[in-house]
């Protein structure tokens, strides 16, 4: 575990220096939470998610965000009928707004989902929406800031709708350039 984490940060350094003369910052975020899956005459069931992203955003006071990543939702628990919804592994892709406050940051995005259920080869494409709120908690070192955030994500795929609440862990790179911009970023 301990050599993904060097990876994703050697990539996201990477990628940070190829973005460094544009007022952009780079992300990489875990993601874990619970949610719940609704169908049109069927129950509502409860069933867990956790992922990982890249992605960036612009700097300022409003800015624009981008991001990719996987995300896994696990199988329903069964229903008093004895059928649940099946998990699947999705990459997803969203482009949205977002608004620093200081001390907290305000996104809300919109993207796709191309998922695939398990012990399945069937791929399947649904839109999503999503809005949360992050805060810095913590400065590592000079080049990267901790920020810990709650999103609302809702996927609409065709047969049902999930909703859920993710709990994130936000790792910034901050240029050594952009430190006043970013929220949380002075020493």
């Amino acid at each position: 575990m301990n050599k993904r984490i060097v990876f994703l940060f050697i990539i996201l350094n990477i990628l940070n220096a190829a973005f460094a003369q544009l007022a952009t910052t780079m992300y990489i975020d875990a993601l874990f939470g619970a949610a719940m899956t609704s169908q049109d005459g069927r129950d509502t069931l409860p069933h867990g998610t956790f992922g990982a992203g890249l992605g960036f955003f612009t700097n300022g006071p409003w800015g624009l965000t981008v991001q990719t990543g996987g995300v896994y939702q696990t199988p329903t628990t069964y229903s008093d009928y004895w059928y649940r919804y099946r998990g699947y592994f999705g990459l997803t892709t969203a482009i949205g707004a977002r608004h620093d406050f200081g001390t907290l940051d305000v996104y809300v995005s919109a993207g796709g989902m191309l998922a695939r259920y398990d012990l399945s080869y069937s791929w399947f494409w649904f839109p999503y929406i999503q809005a949360g709120i992050d805060v810095p908690v913590a400065r590592l070192n000079d080049r990267v800031l901790m920020a810990l955030g709650l999103s609302v994500p809702v996927y609409f795929r065709a047969d049902s709708h999930t909703t859920g609440i993710i709990a994130t862990a936000r790792f910034v790179s901050i240029p050594p350039h952009r430190n006043s911009t970013i929220p949380g970023a002075t020493p």
